[in-house]
């Protein structure tokens, strides 16, 4: 759920994009669908 909320930034901001884009392949790793 943590993901989900972040991509919504990841639109916001795309310079943040590629550092939050990686937080959230790492969450993906942890925990994929």
């Amino acid at each position: 759920m943590m993901s989900a909320n972040r991509s919504v930034v990841v639109i916001g901001s795309g310079e943040r994009a590629s550092t939050i884009a990686r937080a959230i392949r790492r969450e993906a790793r942890s925990s994929p669908k």
